[in-house]
């Protein structure tokens, strides 16, 4: 490797008394507000839904026409002379295990993040190991090669149902390597600091991977 890893955990900032008692205070604000409000907006969709239904009603019915989907055409992520990367969409019912899938949706990504989130990497030339592999959004060229992050299930008793990892691909050999575990987090490069890997974690803390270049 051309490179080293540094790893810093910053812990989540602490909840001062008076942020709780804010919280406390708005919801106490906001609730009669809601209370309010959502009956009327309950009728408001009822009402529309019932208008609806009426429409479709006194409409003609029209004969039914089949539409025929066009296959997916992959998506580019990096192309150079030695490799091209792309991704598709995740079948998540037909490809993905099911206690890794629950992982993921615990999470909440199959829900936030679904625009952008996990992808299917498809690697030309195939790269055994990385082809197909599950993918977040991080794309980061890097001294002849890229860092990638790698989601993959665990499969190991005792220890959560998928992980992730930060993975470098080298444009000269082809081969990849796993770098650095990450866990249930989605790395970025920091806007401040190209050399600089962030992630959000669910608990309010941040993971910070600074990339070195070895003299």
């Amino acid at each position: 490797m051309s490179f080293t890893i540094r790893r810093m955990h910053i812990p989540p900032k602490p909840e001062h008394w008076y942020g709780r008692t804010v919280n406390w205070l708005l919801l106490l604000i906001l609730l009669p507000v809601v209370l309010i409000a959502l009956p009327i907006a309950l009728l408001f969709v009822l009402g529309y839904w019932l208008m609806d239904m009426l429409k479709k009603k006194l409409e003609d019915k029209e004969p039914l026409v089949a539409i025929l989907q066009e296959p997916e055409l992959p998506k580019e992520l990096f192309q150079n002379e030695q490799l091209r990367l792309t991704t598709i969409e995740i079948d998540w019912d037909a490809d993905v295990e099911q206690a890794f899938d629950e992982w993921i949706h615990e999470l909440g990504w199959r829900d936030e993040y679904e625009e952008l989130s996990l992808k299917r990497l498809l690697t030309q030339p195939e790269i055994a190991g990385l082809h197909r592999q599950l993918i977040g959004p991080l794309c980061k060229e890097w001294n002849g090669g890229l860092f990638l992050q790698v989601f993959e299930p665990t499969m190991t008793s005792g220890k959560p149902a998928g992980t992730s990892w930060l993975v470098y691909l080298n444009y000269s050999t082809l081969t990849w390597e796993r770098v650095e575990e990450v866990g249930p987090a989605y790395l970025e490069v920091s806007s401040n600091d190209p050399g600089m890997l962030q992630a959000d974690c669910n608990d309010g803390s941040q993971l910070w991977l600074r990339i070195d270049a070895l003299v």
